[in-house]
């Protein structure tokens, strides 16, 4: 599905951008530890609605937990909710809006391929398939309507390669390193409820993106 209107692009794109930009300088609602490498999913919600309800996301806080975590530790801010990884360098974070968007980040996002640095797209797929149901969820109970603008972004990449396959020879001659610090992966929307399977379907223009990036014409699953 293609964005309908060019003001409800315009809408999630700014919102999208605005806040790559908080993150990049590391003044979102936790500081995180000091990598450009992150991943970041934003699901941004632009149907007019109540303002949500705070006390119910946090009995529910399970489901707003920080990527790569199991809980999270959940406090109220002046945007809403935020749950963070624990540590002495918190590695991510998780933040619902109380207009209905969620921002999720992790940190750590390069690792070193044949001694070079690579960005692996299972890893990839894998935290994407696992958290995005989960925040859909948690939206839908804390009463958030689709249409839902799901957009995955990567920072810190330049100069890695998208590794989506184990065969060397493929790698070393077909995949080139990627020429930009930050890569926005295509605006995938979900345009209602469904199941959890349902909503690992949604993500495909965005996989297919990454494993463009890879060298691949599209994202096999």
């Amino acid at each position: 599905m293609f964005l309908q209107t060019a003001s409800v692009a315009e809408r999630v794109n700014h919102f999208r951008k605005e806040r790559l930009q908080i993150i990049a300088a590391n003044a979102g609602p936790v500081r995180l530890a000091d990598q450009e490498d992150k991943i970041i999913i934003h699901l941004i919600s632009l149907t007019e609605q109540q303002p949500i309800d705070l006390s119910v996301a946090m009995k529910q806080r399970e489901l707003f937990s920080p990527i790569s975590d199991t809980s999270g530790i959940p406090r109220f801010n002046l945007d809403g909710l935020c749950s963070f990884r624990s540590g002495t360098d918190c590695h991510g974070y998780t933040q619902l809006f109380r207009e209905g968007h969620i921002e999720a980040t992790r940190v750590g996002l390069v690792r070193n391929y044949q001694r070079a640095p690579a960005i692996s797209a299972e890893e990839i797929r894998d935290l994407l398939l696992k958290h995005v149901p989960k925040f859909i969820n948690g939206l839908r109970v804390i009463g958030i309507n689709p249409p839902i603008y799901i957009g995955v972004s990567l920072q810190g990449t330049y100069g890695a390669k998208v590794i989506c396959t184990n065969d060397t020879f493929f790698i070393t001659d077909s995949v080139s390193p990627l020429a930009v610090s930050e890569v926005l992966l295509p605006i995938c929307i979900l345009e209602d409820f469904g199941t959890d399977e349902s909503y690992r379907g949604t993500l495909k223009p965005a996989l297919d993106a990454l494993w463009n990036a890879g060298g691949f014409s599209s994202y096999p699953g």
